[in-house]
């Protein structure tokens, strides 16, 4: 960023979804061309609810999930983005609902996630079957890179410890972008094949059928950026590597693919 004149000052304010947001431009990254998907995703999310935002920003998933209620961790690796984050959650009144990290995202999933997946399932369990209705959504919200952490929930809980529902499983929502090349390559041209694959080739314990991949906009001829969305599994979460180990591999009983050569972008 350049300042081409005048005052060397890039704080500003923006509204979006209701809340407010300040931010330094030189600093953090926002988009608002995105506010539509942000909307999207916190009117599915519910007052009870707890979120993790792994790759949170200033916090426009973060900030208006705790506004309506919800139960939020939301991280960034970037300290502005942490110190904006802390911020937003004071100037939108919603700081009692919200704790904020500044993590690396594979740290924030082995251990605050890790953590509070944890209490969750041993709570459900202690009090019985009937209560097993919390809801938990985890949003990966870093297009360029965001998958290839998506192995950090392999066997990221300990099955002694805990009692796992199938009926409560995370919902997760991680954002990437279509690699057309290898489509073309490796499945004939279907983005959201190549899409689904790759998601199988880093986490494992999934079938295509498994994951939904919906298109957010249009970024570049030829490259989008979609939301990848599933269900963590019990075979995921717990140490269960036979059946990891199965599924990921092709109809054929070859290695999937590898995962896809990564693209130099910014996040959303």
């Amino acid at each position: 960023m350049e300042l081409m004149a005048g005052q060397e000052n890039y704080v500003t304010q923006t509204k979006e979804n209701g809340c407010t947001f300040e931010l330094d431009y030189s600093k953090v990254y926002w988009n608002s061309r995105l506010g539509t998907e942000h909307e999207r995703i916190v009117k599915g999310i519910e007052s009870t609810e707890v979120v993790f935002d792994v790759f949170a920003g200033i916090g426009p998933f973060a900030i208006p999930a705790a506004k309506k209620g919800a139960t939020v961790f939301a991280n960034d690796l970037n300290p502005h983005s942490y110190e904006a984050l802390v911020n937003n959650s004071k100037l939108n009144k919603c700081k009692n609902n919200i704790n904020c990290f500044n993590l690396d995202g594979r740290e924030f999933v082995k251990t605050i996630i890790k953590c509070e997946l944890t209490k969750l399932f041993i709570k459900t369990h202690t009090i019985g079957d009937t209560e097993r209705n919390f809801k938990v959504t985890i949003i990966m919200n870093l297009p360029a890179l965001a998958y290839t952490f998506l192995d950090a929930f392999r066997s990221l809980l300990e099955e002694d410890a805990v009692s796992v529902s199938a009926g409560s499983m995370p919902l997760v929502h991680c954002y990437c972008f279509t690699d057309i090349e290898s489509a073309v390559k490796d499945c004939d041209g279907d983005t959201v094949l190549e899409v689904k694959r790759r998601t199988r080739g880093v986490i494992g314990g999934l079938n295509d059928d498994d994951i939904t991949v919906r298109l957010v906009r249009n970024v570049a001829p030829q490259k989008d950026m979609v939301c990848v969305s599933f269900r963590l599994t019990p075979d995921i979460l717990l140490n269960r590597q036979d059946q990891i180990d199965g599924s990921l591999r092709s109809e054929n009983g070859e290695p999937a693919q590898k995962i896809a050569r990564l693209e130099t972008s910014t996040s959303l």
